[in-house]
């Protein structure tokens, strides 16, 4: 059995205290003028020198089995918060703020100079400009529980492996346009992911197999009541993905070693729309094929 727990804080890098002006061009849904699609706005990003450190506080409680020389079970729970959390706002939460009526747009010709966050629309309500940067958030916390089992046998025919680690979120509670609200299960957060590996080894060679899934999610969060509790809406599918690697094994000699990512060639999860929104959650490189060699001299 074991456990842990750790206070820690965070000071904010000198880059975000005295960063220059910088221009990106960021892209968002503009609900409040009923737009249902992505595209990308003038956004400024600039200092921040009212942001202050964060502080943490994390605690790991565990349990670790062996049941025998082949097998071993390990779950693990966790809860991390955070306070004052330095983090970037996104223009998207800079409309979740709009909406729920924490900011207000400006007209275009309004002098934003000495302004941080700001929103400028045009006469018929058309997002022209907005501006942006680091802040401190209410911040967050995290539950979860972490599983994973392990196991190998030898055999007469080889000697095989299996491991399989697991990683559930039970809630994240996080401030969203104004209210803390509980956002696993959203677009970009999925309650579980996991990866199971199979291998096999005899002699000078071996197979491996990787499995990696990545739970469904919803497809976009929508404030419908307008009272900054958002509702999930449409769903985005599961994404599994499968890898196998062969190696031979040839001592002296060097390894060679043939490997094939996402066997089944599967793409990205895309949007109702679809479009390819998570770049971070899911990669669209498809089937790919490798072969490399090494040697120890």
């Amino acid at each position: 059995m074991r456990g842990s727990y750790s206070e820690s804080f965070r000071a904010p890098g000198l880059d975000l205290l005295n960063a220059a002006r910088t221009f990106s061009a960021e892209s968002a849904i503009d609900y409040a003028n009923g737009s249902t699609t992505s595209r990308q706005y003038d956004t400024y990003y600039t200092q921040n020198s009212e942001l202050d450190a964060e502080t943490s506080d994390y605690t790991n409680l565990g349990v670790a089995w062996d049941v025998n020389d082949n097998l071993t079970f390990k779950v693990d729970y966790f809860q991390l918060a955070i306070d004052n959390v330095i983090q970037s706002k996104s223009l998207q939460s800079l409309l979740s703020d709009e909406a729920a009526g924490l900011i207000s747009a400006v007209s275009v010709d309004t002098d934003t100079s000495n302004e941080t966050f700001y929103l400028k629309r045009a006469a018929s309500g058309t997002l022209v400009e907005a501006g942006t940067s680091y802040f401190n958030g209410a911040g967050f916390e995290i539950e979860g529980i972490d599983f994973t089992i392990a196991a190998n046998i030898e055999t007469g025919f080889g000697d095989f492996r299996f491991q399989n680690v697991n990683s559930f979120v039970l809630s994240y509670e996080e401030e969203v346009g104004g209210v803390v609200q509980d956002t696993s299960g959203w677009s970009g957060q999925p309650e579980l992911k996991s990866v199971a590996t199979v291998a096999w080894s005899y002699e000078d060679h071996s197979l491996a197999w990787n499995a990696t899934y990545t739970d469904s999610t919803s497809e976009t969060e929508v404030d419908e009541d307008g009272d900054g509790y958002y509702d999930q809406s449409g769903k985005l599918d599961s994404w599994l993905i499968h890898n196998l690697t062969y190696t031979y094994n040839a001592g002296a000699y060097g390894a060679l070693t043939f490997t094939v990512n996402n066997l089944t060639d599967e793409d990205p999860v895309l949007s109702s729309n679809g479009t390819w929104d998570d770049q971070d959650l899911y990669n669209n490189f498809g089937r790919d094929y490798r072969v490399s060699y090494s040697i120890s001299f």
